[in-house]
């Protein structure tokens, strides 16, 4: 790269990153409707709500949010502004734009990376690093939700980048421009101020290289510089309500347990940093590679850049490490440092290859090539597990999830009561958390498993359902205590967990031997008196399994006939299930295994009804054409029970 440009001009070297960024954005941007409309991230719907309630009412303080850096629910309240909605709807809705933003900025840190790796150690470097950093399978198996740690990692790289370019071409407005990324990194996360010393002194160094004159431009722009920091320091300790982050302990680290780290601790974060590259490069080599480098005064490799990129890596690494061990969503900026390092320390090799080579007889002209193609190949094969994790990733991200089956089936199937879940679907039912969309509310009692209480304490909590994991369908219950509705078994064709639904109370009158109309068979009933006066009401409730699918939708009849005779002394007809709306019509029962609760058929008896013995007789009927359902002997109902209609004493 000729000395004052800013960017290469090597076409071919533009050619293969975009060939690079083309893969990275197949990766990243497939995918990006994970899990959608349930909102699998626990991060993405509290981000949304909080911009929501800060349109409604101002300020996110009731939720905790008015303390958080304000970037990711900034762009959260723009998106919601931009739809302009007068009516609440789920995060879910919304949530797919911002991971749009979210994605194009992870594509942009593999640019970033390719112009830090150029600036360091060459144009080669930059490819090399880019096209490790691209494939991360740490980094892609989270860029596609909406968080702030795809920003923080994104202008933390683009001000590093910018320090280190402004700083190489004595450029003060590369310098300011690096201040303001870093400023735009920490207020979408404030554990990027652990840069703020390297973004503001590497501008330094040139006072040591410069005359007078230059010096005194130095001392001008730093003293700017201070001028810019102190405002946003002063806006973000005095103004922001930053420091009240510490009494939110759930999602934020406790100050109490501040510590010096120890050097194992630093150790592990450093290890996790090549977890990606651990195949091409270990640590030790890369520092062998660079002190070599530096000590042949090697002119591919850029000093104030390794040092940039060196005192970046350990400001940010000691930082995060004041507060313990931490998870890697924390540390995407130490990943990319260590794929930078790598890809760079690969291209000093081949560099050092081709001059050895040269150096050892006449060469022909392509010799070169071969060498830059041989530690391509080498890295290709070195990172294909990552590639292929980044891919596995990605393939996970457009699998369905259980848990939109799972809401889909409450919604149009169950009537609305109260439930209880375990962690996994804790949330699979609430609209602000869970995205969920149903017409219907199952209202969560408890995020609990069915054995934290009895079946009686659940009861008296008004628990009507339990979503349990799959296997566990209350075995430590005694049989018929609790009845199975369906079942999500263990498939890989789907994210999610496996699942059971289960209803706390039993079928009450449970069928010795089904009795079948069609494909559907009825295993029982409720039944809220076997003695009726005349002129009261009987309420029945069906319980069905189908083996497959009828060919239309049919609708239910319930009839009342005498024991001897076929008039109708009362009926009703109706939809099976609970839906008003016809979601799930006779058409769509396709599981075997699963239990469908009918909707209550109340019938009237007429006052002038005789006492005695009466059948209670039920059928399915096409409305539209007035085909019914039959047995095997050709009937078109079935006897469900027998009541007795009796005077009043």
């Amino acid at each position: 790269m000729p000395r004052g440009s800013l960017l290469p001009v090597n076409r071919r070297w533009w050619f293969c990153l975009l060939v690079i960024v083309l893969l990275a954005g197949g990766l990243y941007f497939t995918g990006y409707r994970v899990s959608l409309p349930y909102v699998d991230h626990p991060d993405e719907p509290s981000f949304n709500l909080a911009a929501q309630m800060i349109i409604d009412s101002g300020t996110a303080k009731p939720m905790g949010y008015n303390a958080y850096p304000p970037g990711i629910i900034s762009l959260n309240y723009l998106v919601l502004k931009a739809f302009n909605e007068t009516v609440r709807r789920p995060a879910s809705d919304f949530i797919p734009v911002v991971r749009l933003i979210t994605v194009t900025a992870a594509l942009f840190t593999v640019v970033i990376v390719a112009l830090l790796g150029v600036e360091l150690a060459g144009e080669f470097a930059g490819l090399l690093a880019a096209l490790i950093w691209a494939v991360n399978p740490i980094w892609n198996a989270s860029v596609r939700f909406a968080t702030a740690d795809p920003y923080v990692t994104f202008f933390a790289l683009l001000a590093l980048w910018l320090v280190c370019v402004g700083t190489n071409r004595n450029r003060d407005s590369l310098n300011t421009a690096a201040s303001y990324a870093l400023m735009l990194a920490i207020a979408f996360k404030t554990q990027a101020i652990f840069l703020m010393p390297l973004i503001f002194c590497l501008p330094l160094i040139r006072w040591w290289a410069g005359d007078s004159v230059q010096r005194r431009a130095v001392i001008r722009a730093a003293l700017w510089n201070a001028l810019r920091w102190g405002i946003f320091l002063f806006w973000l300790l005095a103004l922001y309500p930053t420091l009240d982050a510490t009494k939110i302990v759930q999602w934020v680290a406790p100050t109490d347990k501040l510590a010096f780290p120890a050097p194992q601790l630093l150790a592990t974060h450093l290890d996790i940093t090549l977890i990606a590259t651990r195949p091409l490069l270990a640590w030790v080599v890369i520092i062998i590679v660079f002190a070599v480098a530096l000590w042949q005064s090697e002119k591919l490799l850029s000093r104030v850049t390794l040092m940039a990129v060196v005192a970046a890596l350990v400001l940010f690494l000691f930082g995060i490490s004041l507060f313990g061990l931490q998870s890697t969503r924390q540390m995407y900026f130490l990943l990319a440092l260590g794929d930078l390092l790598a890809g760079a320390a690969l291209a000093l090799v081949v560099a050092w290859l081709v001059k050895w080579l040269s150096s050892r007889r006449p060469l022909p002209t392509y010799t070169p090539k071969l060498a830059y193609a041989a530690v391509s190949v080498y890295t290709l094969v070195a990172i294909a597990p990552a590639a292929s994790a980044s891919l596995s990733s990605t393939l996970d991200a457009l699998k369905p999830d259980r848990r939109n089956d799972l809401a889909i089936y409450m919604d149009t199937s169950l009537p609305p009561a109260p439930h209880i879940a375990s962690a996994e679907n804790h949330k699979t039912l609430n609209r602000d958390y869970g995205g969920y969309h149903g017409l219907n509310d199952f209202p969560l009692v408890a995020n609990a498993n069915l054995a934290d209480k009895t079946l009686g304490e659940w009861r008296v909590q008004n628990v009507t359902y339990a979503i349990v994991p799959f296997g566990t369908p209350g075995q430590e219950y005694a049989p018929g205590e609790l009845l199975l509705l369906k079942s999500y078994p263990t498939d890989s064709r789907f994210r999610g967990p496996a699942m059971n639904v289960l209803r706390l109370q039993p079928i009450q009158t449970l069928l010795p031997t089904p009795l079948s109309l069609g494909t559907i068979k009825l295993i029982g009933y409720d039944l809220s008196s076997s003695e009726v006066t005349a002129g009261s009401d009987v309420t029945i409730t069906y319980y069905w399994q189908a083996d497959a699918p009828t060919d239309v939708p049919y609708r239910v009849f319930t009839h009342l006939y005498p024991l001897d005779a076929v008039e109708v002394v009362a009926q009703q007809d109706g939809l099976p299930l609970v839906d008003d709306l016809e979601r799930r019509p006779t058409s769509t029962w396709d599981d075997p295994a699963e239990t469908l609760i009918s909707r209550p058929f109340t019938l009237t008896i007429p006052a002038e009804t005789p006492t005695g013995r009466y059948r209670l007789a039920l059928g399915f009927y096409d409305p539209v054409g007035s085909q019914r359902l039959t047995t095997t002997d050709g009937e078109t109902f079935v006897i469900a029970t027998e009541i007795e209609v009796i005077t009043v004493q």
